[in-house]
């Protein structure tokens, strides 16, 4: 599987890539319509057409319970290529591989040569392109892709910065409310932080139920990094806050 970067393309993190294409290819898979595009006229019969539909479905529905190595193999097996632009990432999908994944269904299990490379069966035979659209964003200090479709931005891995500042929040607003009197330079020093940073954070303490929720999750905006949210002066309405931070007033990244 090569992986290329065009010219006019940003080097983006490893990781981010690895999610793009795992949500792309498990996405391809649940696509019913689309499967059966490339299993109709290759399938023996009807039943078998319809059994390698739903199985590439299985697969998919079975993707977050896998060992990485398992999920390693597959992608390896299913793409031939995956091209970097600064519009989106295109993945090239080898169309054998998915009739012989879909024969197998959701109990694939990829033999141990398979994980080290090639498989011995494959060929360079007919292809599908599956394409992402996706921008550059600053987040903090780095660049990172970020997907351009609404569902993608929902699914992601809570930031750790995020939740230690939630965590500071969270244990300064306790001791405000525990109501001994002590004022916030005191409560300050016993955090061992300066007066002016204790107020700041303390104010993320009262984000709106569904903003925390998002954030815990994972599903804040992209944009939003830890180093921005400390610096930010929040209004107290919830509404308010959720239309500064780029939420919907569900909670869900606009």
């Amino acid at each position: 599987m090569a992986v290329r970067h065009r010219s006019s393309a940003r080097r983006i993190p490893a990781t981010d890539l690895e999610g793009i294409v795992e949500r792309r290819l498990t996405e391809f898979l649940c696509d019913a319509m689309a499967i059966d595009t490339i299993v109709a006229p290759r399938a023996r019969d009807i039943e078998e057409r319809r059994r390698l539909v739903g199985r590439a479905g299985e697969l998919a529905a079975s993707w977050p319970a896998r060992a990485p190595a398992d999920k390693i193999a597959i992608i390896r097996r299913l793409v031939k290529a995956i091209v970097v632009t600064a519009e989106g990432v295109d993945i090239t999908v080898r169309v054998d591989a998915v009739l012989a994944l879909g024969r197998a269904g959701a109990e694939y299990r990829p033999a141990h040569h398979l994980r080290s490379g090639r498989p011995s069966d494959e060929n360079d035979g007919e292809t599908i392109l599956l394409s992402v659209s996706a921008t550059l964003k600053r987040v903090g200090m780095e660049m990172r892709h970020v997907i351009d479709t609404p569902g993608a931005r929902h699914a992601g891995t809570p930031d750790r910065s995020l939740l230690r500042l939630l965590a500071h929040a969270q244990r300064f607003r306790d001791l405000l409310t525990k109501g001994d009197g002590r004022s916030v330079a005191e409560l300050a020093t016993e955090c061992s932080v300066g007066p002016s940073y204790f107020a700041r954070i303390l104010r993320l303490g009262f984000l709106a139920p569904d903003i925390t929720s998002a954030i815990l999750d994972g599903r804040q905006p992209i944009e939003l990094s830890a180093q921005k949210l400390s610096k930010m002066d929040l209004p107290k309405d919830w509404a308010e806050q959720r239309q500064v931070l780029g939420f919907s007033q569900s909670g869900i990244p606009r």
